[in-house]
């Protein structure tokens, strides 16, 4: 397992590139291996109010949010002219989370300093020492575990500047003042994914689980995915496939075609995150196999996936939401009100190509400029 170093949360293909750089750099060797399991007994079939309940559920995940998660507002002036350093990772998937977060930075009359972190351990160290050193008022980061920053996370803790982080395997605490999309978030995310697999099959899936060996937000998808599948469709199969995540951008495909050539009866694919699809449905078609793929995430090419109906759907990875909250946490700090009306679960909404927006990103819910810009009492 890989262990307190720079995991990310792979939201693209591209992340796992920067989790790989960081073990390697980190540790100098990483292991993972693939693995499976299965269990055994009937379906539950579709008569099951389990299955009723997961129908109904999965409707509403097909309908696209109308409101942030955010609800309460900050009720409070919030001060212009904030300096913030806005820690990027060195990799492009990085870059669009960070753009939402210059924008609302923006709205409310903030400078935002962007500090590169690259994609080391010393790169990352480096890169907050600077931090340090230029004083802002705020620091929002991304991606990376404290343990890689904590002897500068310690010095702006002491100097009461705010950080407020996203995608990590941790909560807040040690000079973390806010934490979202963390591991409650990937079991939020799991369960939402067995009810669509469980509703739209109305209790015949016996889907294949692939997760990433290595990476624990998306071990917590994945666990949260087939424990709830096992709920909502009692006696039903799922089979596991754990890939590593030196797999990605490589031979993950391979592996995932080589399973289901020998286990026929799995019905569909579905990934803890997206990043090992990448690749996989012309695996499939080289394969002379059409099982569907469902996932949670998203970047470019699996939106374009989707689209062509190659890739059946996904829960989307709110890039928006994440950066506005972000941006809300700090104004909360600023007024020294209560972060905890920042401290939210991202809406769920499951892509399709029957729903899916156009454009490499969007928000998951389409007024989400809007509707931050009432609760921070912006014109």
């Amino acid at each position: 397992m890989l262990k307190k170093q720079g995991i990310v949360r792979a939201f693209s293909l591209a992340i796992a590139a920067v989790v790989l750089a960081l073990v390697v750099s980190a540790c100098g060797s990483s292991s993972s291996s693939s693995s499976s399991s299965s269990s055994s007994s009937s379906s539950g079939g579709s008569s099951s109010p389990a299955v009723a309940e997961a129908q109904k559920r999965s409707n509403e995940l097909l309908t696209r949010p109308t409101k942030v998660a955010v609800t309460e507002p900050v009720g409070k002036p919030i001060p212009k002219g904030k300096t913030i350093a806005m820690m990027q990772c060195g990799d492009p998937a990085c870059v669009p989370l960070g753009e939402h977060v210059r924008t609302a930075a923006g709205l409310l009359g903030w400078k935002v300093l962007t500090i590169n972190t690259g994609l080391t351990p010393q790169a990352v160290q480096t890169g907050w020492q600077q931090a340090v050193r230029d004083k802002p008022d705020g620091v929002v980061t991304i991606v990376y575990e404290k343990s890689i920053f904590n002897s500068a996370l310690q010095q702006l803790k002491a100097q009461k500047i705010p950080v407020v982080d996203c995608c990590t395997p941790e909560g807040a605490g040690g000079g973390i003042d806010l934490m979202i999309n963390a591991l409650p978030n990937g079991k939020v995310i799991g369960k939402a994914m067995a009810d669509y697999v469980v509703g739209t099959r109305k209790g015949t899936a016996h889907p294949l689980a692939v997760n990433i060996g290595g990476l624990p937000i998306a071990n917590t998808v994945n666990e949260s995915f087939v424990s709830e599948f096992k709920n909502l469709q009692p006696g039903g199969k799922v089979d596991n496939l754990t890939v590593p995540v030196t797999s990605i951008g490589k031979d993950a495909p391979t592996r995932i075609v080589g399973y289901l050539r020998s286990h026929p009866e799995d019905n569909l694919i579905v990934l803890s995150q997206m990043d090992p699809g990448v690749g996989l449905p012309a695996a499939l078609k080289a394969a002379g196999l059409s099982t569907p793929i469902f996932g949670e995430g998203g970047n470019p090419t699996v939106y374009q996936y989707i689209r062509n109906g190659e890739v059946e759907g996904s829960v989307a990875f709110d890039e928006y939401g994440v950066g506005y909250t972000l941006v809300d946490g700090l104004a909360r700090l600023f007024t020294g009100s209560s972060v905890e009306p920042s401290n939210v679960t991202m809406p769920r909404w499951v892509l399709t190509k029957a729903n899916i927006p156009s454009g490499n990103t969007f928000p998951v819910v389409a007024e989400t400029e809007a509707q931050f810009k009432k609760l921070w009492s912006v014109k």
